[in-house]
């Protein structure tokens, strides 16, 4: 009689175990499902942003892509707050489907500041800028449900993955909340007049030191003769004038460039 109450009891240990571990396993699951749908929705608009081009057409599923990554991240947080808690092992495994979706937002913010000028151009800066927003507010709401999940062992990582996400996002808000990093190469018209204003600086001393000598001699001997006449007296400050005017060209322009490589190198 009493080894059957043992029995017993191991088979209905066994029994209850089986379905708590079937509930862990589902809710792993949906956790890691959410995760993807994100990652998806993410790339999605990514692909939507690197499809633009000045043609306003081409801006036709940028519209759908936001929404739709905005709607994924809403329905994520519905699914994984009935969820229950998980064990290490899943928050290891879950930890992948994590890495994934921080790189495919990345991605996609990346893939936003290098089309700033286009978007601008179309005018869906403001669009875009205002869905960073809410995937900002999104975000930082799923998150909270989702580390509620988790045991502490994996909080670390996984504070880290949302942290890389948010971050992320956070940087495309300000990026296209102010003026474009391609602003510093617009210096271009600076560099474009500095030829013109080394031009008079370069022909000054040819034609102002014939109407200086020519008054004393002849204009040819004027021309000839201007190193021995007083040319080195009238021409001398013009001369000065002129290497600063050259020089002041030619600092612009090696700023200009400078600031033109950076910001290619950033890109």
């Amino acid at each position: 009689m009493r080894a059957f109450f043992v029995v017993g009891s191991l088979v209905l240990s066994t029994v209850a175990a089986a379905p708590a571990n079937d509930v862990q396993k589902r809710d792993l699951q949906t956790i890691q499902g959410a995760f993807v749908s994100i990652s998806v929705a993410s790339s999605n608009l990514d692909t939507a942003i690197r499809a633009l081009t000045p043609d306003p057409n081409s801006a036709s599923a940028l519209g759908p892509a936001m929404m739709g990554l905005e709607g994924a991240l809403a329905q994520a947080r519905t699914d994984v707050a009935p969820t229950s808690p998980i064990g290490i092992s899943d928050g290891i495994a879950l930890q992948n489907a994590a890495d994934t979706l921080t790189k495919s937002v990345k991605i996609m913010v990346m893939s936003a500041m290098l089309q700033r000028q286009t978007l601008d151009q179309i005018n869906m800066t403001p669009m875009l800028l205002q869905s960073f927003m809410n995937q900002n507010m999104l975000s930082a709401a799923l998150g909270q449900v989702v580390l509620s999940k988790l045991p502490a062992e994996g909080l670390q990582s996984a504070m880290a993955a949302f942290a890389g996400a948010g971050g992320s996002v956070g940087m495309g808000i300000v990026s296209l909340a102010n003026p474009p990093l391609a602003m510093p190469p617009g210096m271009g018209p600076p560099m474009g007049g500095a030829p013109p204003a080394a031009m008079p600086a370069t022909g000054v001393p040819q034609t102002g030191s014939p109407q200086t000598g020519s008054p004393g001699n002849s204009s040819q001997s004027g021309q000839r003769g201007s190193p021995q006449m007083s040319s080195p007296q009238t021409g001398s400050q013009p001369a000065s004038g002129s290497q600063g005017q050259a020089g002041s060209a030619a600092s612009s322009v090696s700023v200009s460039q400078a600031l033109e490589g950076n910001v290619v190198a950033l890109s």
